[in-house]
């Protein structure tokens, strides 16, 4: 009786580790796969924002010269 659950035990912890190994092979290949996609996806996130914040700034920058200009002429 011991000897079965010795036997069983020891084929389970194979099974575990036989899967275990299929998932970090399966996780490193699908890491492969679509890590440039999401590097991609996360260049344009980012390019997007710089320019919205360029635009933001340069109108920021825009309108304070315009009120520097218009205060030195008044004053």
């Amino acid at each position: 009786m011991k000897k079965k659950i010795i036997l069983l035990g020891s084929i389970g912890g194979i099974v575990v580790v036989i899967i275990t190994i299929w998932a970090l092979i399966a996780g490193v290949g699908f890491l492969q796969k679509q890590f440039p996609e999401w590097t991609k996806w996360g260049e344009t996130i980012v390019r997007e924002t710089i320019k919205k914040a360029e635009d933001a700034f340069n109108g920021t920058i825009e309108k304070a010269k315009e009120s520097i200009a218009g205060a030195d002429r008044k004053g």
